[in-house]
């Protein structure tokens, strides 16, 4: 027998929908235990420079 869940699924996943569209932590304190979600990072683009290491030789 499996213990019922102290957040539902779709509760955060609405979490997570509010926390990504208004960047901030959204925070769910049931039972004397506390769920946050925060907004995830923006990801960041690849650096391909434009030189290889050491540079160029003209």
């Amino acid at each position: 027998m499996t213990a019922t869940a102290i957040v539902k699924k779709s509760d955060l996943d609405r979490m997570a929908d509010v926390a990504n569209a208004k960047n901030v932590t959204v925070e769910i304190v049931e039972g004397g235990r506390t769920i946050r979600v925060s907004p995830a990072p923006p990801a960041q683009p690849e650096r391909n420079p434009l030189a290889p290491r050491g540079g160029v030789r003209l």
